[in-house]
C-alpha cells in the first residue's frame, strides 16, 4: 500500500487512509490503521498516541527502537512517509 502524504495549509502532513484499513480508536491510540508489509505477509498497525501525539507502529523495528531508546520514526519503514513534510 502506498501512503499519500500531502502538505496541508498549516504545514502539517495530511495522510489519506482508505476506510478498508481503518481501525477503531482504543484507550491509548487514535487514527489507527492497518498496513501490509512490502516484504512479507504480515500486517502492522500504525496509530497516533492520544495524549503524546506521536505516531507508533506494531512492527519489530519499532519495538527494538523502544528497547534501545532510539527514534522510532527512523527505525520503521512505515513511519518514514509520516515524517516527510
Amino acid at each position: 500500500m502506498s501512503q499519500n502524504v500531502n502538505t496541508a495549509n498549516n504545514n502539517l502532513p495530511v495522510l489519506r487512509v482508505p476506510q478498508s484499513v481503518q481501525l477503531h480508536d482504543n484507550d491509548q491510540w487514535q487514527n489507527r490503521f492497518q498496513i501490509h508489509s512490502e516484504t512479507s505477509n504480515r500486517v502492522y498497525v500504525v496509530a497516533q498516541h492520544k495524549q503524546k501525539r506521536h505516531w507508533g507502529c506494531s512492527c519489530p523495528a519499532t519495538a527494538r527502537a523502544d528497547a534501545a531508546n532510539t527514534s522510532k520514526r527512523l527505525a520503521c519503514r512505515r513511519m518514514k512517509p509520516l515524517t516527510k513534510h
